[in-house]
């Protein structure tokens, strides 16, 4: 782990949506890709956002009135329920460093960007399970 970057472990191909996708997407996504965290990103891949699977699950019961996804969909979209601005890092973060900045911070993941927030990975707890098998 002390001589690896955030780059050598982090997720490349990361899924992402913009700020208007529906509530029902947002759950379709996570679940069929088995994740559990999903950038929000702009035009040209800049970052602006990050939604969990808590979010999805907090807001489903904050809207127990709503029987179905369609419903929700109409009064919950990404925009309303993202963080924003959220703790980033880069492809060359020591990946030690990465680690205390996830353990330090209330979210299991950290976006990796380039130059002005651009998205180009995603470093989870996962990834840094991995790194300390190898």
């Amino acid at each position: 782990m002390q001589n690896h970057t955030a780059q050598d472990f982090m997720t490349k191909n990361v899924i992402s949506v913009d700020r208007y996708a529906r509530f029902s997407d947002i759950q379709k996504i996570l679940h069929n890709h088995d994740i559990h965290h999903l950038p929000v990103t702009e035009e040209q891949n800049h970052l602006i956002g990050m939604v969990s699977m808590t979010d999805i699950l907090k807001t489903c019961l904050t809207h127990t009135t709503f029987t179905t996804l369609d419903e929700l969909d109409k009064v919950v979209s990404v925009n309303t329920i993202m963080h924003t601005q959220p703790q980033t890092i880069t492809p060359d973060t020591p990946l030690l460093e990465a680690a205390k900045l996830i353990h330090a911070c209330p979210f299991n993941y950290l976006p990796v960007v380039k130059g002005k927030d651009i998205l180009v990975g995603i470093l989870t707890t996962k990834d840094l399970i991995k790194s300390m098998l190898v």
